[in-house]
């Protein structure tokens, strides 16, 4: 074994912790021992699961609300106070999640990447903390200072992040399941029957995220 490495997702839609299962997979195979933990279990009692509710309600039923309030905070350089203070219960929980002797921290919900870079301005996590930006539209509360260095799937998120301010910004490209792969014309035109496609025309594909089950 190299170490071991702490993840950090959420169950708050599936693409969070959709990174992490296959960061998991990854790391193993390069010999890591890895520890997954759900942000919301990092949470004080109860308070997950209302944030977890409420986002989902907000989705469902108010998607025009939750649109303003994502737009109203896209830029922002620090959470507000309201969040500021939800964020600062989960920090004892998170250290001891991380715990001794781990190597790394990986975050892939923009909630732990804050706690997590707060611990580190304060000197109390004193491991490599990472954040994995599942996101092509980088949101403000993404970029955490304190983290080592922010992970990104593709050149545009990677420049929406650094024009944000974050450190140590890389491409390392997708980590999907490994089922997806570049294909070739004779891949292309076979999708394209199975799916009554028209041969010659361009065509669009719009990847939405998912909630859990």
């Amino acid at each position: 074994m190299h170490g071991r490495i702490v993840i950090i997702s959420a169950s708050v839609g599936a693409g969070h912790d959709g990174a992490a299962d296959q960061l998991t997979d990854r790391l193993r195979l390069f010999g890591y021992e890895v520890d997954r933990h759900d942000f919301l279990d990092l949470l004080p009692a109860g308070l997950g699961a209302l944030l977890a509710g409420s986002y989902h309600h907000l989705l469902t039923w108010a998607p025009t609300i939750y649109q303003r309030i994502y737009a109203a905070t896209e830029s922002a350089d620090r959470p507000g106070p309201a969040i500021r203070a939800l964020l600062r219960a989960a920090e004892r929980r998170t250290l001891r999640a991380v715990g001794p002797g781990a190597v790394a921290v990986i975050s892939t919900y923009p909630g732990a990447s804050q706690v997590l870079g707060a611990l580190r301005l304060r000197g109390l996590l004193d491991v490599l903390a990472l954040t994995y930006l599942t996101d092509f539209s980088v949101h403000g509360l993404w970029v955490a200072p304190g983290i080592d260095a922010h992970l990104a799937v593709h050149p545009v998120p990677a420049a929406q992040a650094h024009a944000l301010g974050a450190a140590g910004v890389q491409v390392c490209g997708p980590v999907v399941d490994p089922r997806f792969v570049p294909g070739d014309e004779e891949d292309r035109r076979l999708a394209r029957l199975r799916f009554g496609l028209p041969g010659p025309a361009s065509l669009a594909l719009l990847v939405a995220g998912s909630w859990p089950r």
